[in-house]
């Protein structure tokens, strides 16, 4: 299998196998988006990653990544909101929803 289908196998693969290990996660989920910028589902894996580590600046940069490849996605403006809110921005986390 190639292609998007190929990458959207690699990101399930990735969930399953690491497990606990969230810097090869990282590391698979971002050579997935080397091949695809716009590949949502390893996108939004990678944000929730990032924010369970406290990466917030980078889970950021992501976050902006999935609305502009994905701007109907609603888990682009909820991730938006959760970071905002985690950062003591509330007014902003309830704009962004």
């Amino acid at each position: 299998m190639g292609g998007r289908d190929g990458l959207i196998d690699s990101c399930g693969v990735a969930r399953r196998a690491l497990g606990d290990d969230l810097a090869g996660a990282l590391a698979l989920y971002g050579k997935a988006l080397q091949q695809d910028p716009a590949h949502t589902e390893a996108r939004v894996a990678q944000v929730g990653i990032l924010v369970d580590q406290g990466r917030y600046a980078d889970a950021y940069v992501n976050i902006a990544g999935l609305q502009k490849h994905a701007p109907k996605d609603p888990r682009g403006a909820y991730l938006k909101s959760l970071l905002l809110q985690r950062n003591g921005y509330v007014q902003g986390a309830r704009a962004a929803l």
